[in-house]
């Protein structure tokens, strides 16, 4: 097993969970998708391609950056959101 961190594929499948999430706001939806995303990070582990921490590290990752850029464009829709005329 080589050491590959993070997972690209835990990453991948834990920025979709975020998205879609935020997306739906539906928690069935967010149960499956957190299901789902499990799957394909416990698959990884599995298979031997990925230590647990590569995985861990790529659900880190694959969370943050989404609800990052989230929160960025959330704050600047509200900020703007005062400057549009009423046409």
């Amino acid at each position: 097993m080589d050491f590959s961190l993070p997972s690209n594929h835990a990453t991948l499948a834990f920025g979709a969970l975020l998205v879609i999430t935020v997306a739906t706001r539906t928690l069935a939806v967010t149960v499956v998708a957190s299901a789902l995303a499990l799957i394909v990070g416990i698959g990884r582990m599995l298979e031997g391609v990925h230590y647990f921490h590569d995985v861990a590290a790529g659900a880190l990752l694959g969370l943050a950056i989404p609800a990052a850029l989230t929160a960025m464009a959330g704050a600047k829709w509200r900020k703007n959101r005062g400057n549009v005329p009423n046409g």
